[in-house]
């Protein structure tokens, strides 16, 4: 047997129950798959058709009843950021959701023990501002981790590392407003919906423009942050070669020297000069000192 969490605002209590309520004000049943619907259909007062896997986002208006999809996205150990849709079918006195956030339903359940609901379009409300302040909890966390970010670019920290965190945050923003985007895309057509659930979804369209509008501001400062990275790993680049460059600049002279006198002509006075070996080593020696002072005066090591 199902075990369906229900909220009956008559009883003003949270209730695991194993079968529905007769007689209720209000109805809540969260089921954390679409397919337990079916258990449900000859105990609700709607008849759903049920999409084989719903999409998000999507919305459905039927006679007696309105549903529409959302994308959650949630954090996991072992997986990491991940999307979970979340459903709402809602008709004049009950409401069915569907979705793996059951931790989050039983907090906005217990959260209106004292005060319970008085519609459904109440209950659709609240569940949307759930939704949305999970995306703005993820939104404060990205903020933090950019934060973190701009304090190890200005310690120029291992590059590797930087790149790998800005990976992160960027899949994170991606997921963040695709999420946040189904939400929008309910809210612009909410007058499909009945209206209890209509006016609870353009109640929070002021929330969705603003969260999109941070999104926006976030992937505009990880743009800058990418270009920061790649002036920075450049920049990093350009001093080795330079310095590799001035390492052969001092001993392709001396290479030079070395090749003039490795070369086997009968005739080549120096060979048979007592001391034209030590003459040629310190006159490289020189040479190779020389040009390390000019290379220092001029800043290139």
């Amino acid at each position: 047997m199902l075990a369906y969490y229900t909220l009956e605002s008559r009883a003003e209590l949270v209730k695991k129950r194993e079968a529905l309520p007769t007689e209720y004000e209000l109805l809540w049943i969260h089921l954390p798959r679409i397919e337990y619907l079916e258990a449900l259909q000859e105990l609700l007062p709607f008849k759903v058709k049920l999409p084989r896997k719903p999409k998000a986002p999507s919305i459905h208006a039927a006679p007696d009843y309105s549903m529409f999809t959302v994308a959650a996205v949630r954090r996991e150990r072992d997986r990491g950021y991940v999307f979970k849709h979340f459903s709402c079918i809602a008709s004049s006195k009950a409401l069915v959701t569907f979705g793996e956030l059951l931790s989050e339903v039983e907090e906005i359940m217990k959260l209106h023990l004292e005060q319970p609901f008085t519609s459904i379009g109440e209950m659709v409300e609240q569940i949307l501002l759930m939704l949305l302040g999970k995306c703005e909890e993820e939104l404060d966390s990205v903020h933090n981790v950019l934060d973190a970010i701009d304090e190890l670019l200005a310690k120029e920290a291992a590059l590797e590392r930087l790149f790998r965190e800005v990976w992160v945050v960027k899949r994170r923003l991606r997921m963040l407003r695709r999420s946040i985007s189904s939400m929008r895309y309910i809210a612009m057509h909410s007058y499909k919906l009945a209206e209890p659930v209509a006016k609870a979804v353009s109640n929070v369209k002021a929330l969705l423009d603003y969260l999109s509008e941070e999104v926006s501001h976030l992937e505009d400062r990880l743009d800058v942050i990418v270009g920061m990275l790649y002036t920075l790993s450049s920049d990093r680049l350009n001093r080795v070669v330079s310095k590799l460059t001035v390492i052969s600049a001092i001993f392709l002279p001396l290479t030079l020297i070395a090749s003039i006198y490795g070369m086997n002509f009968q005739y080549m006075p120096e060979l048979k000069h007592p001391y034209a070996y030590p003459a040629v080593l310190a006159a490289m020696v020189v040479l190779a000192v020389s040009l390390i002072i000019y290379f220092r005066k001029k800043g290139y090591i």
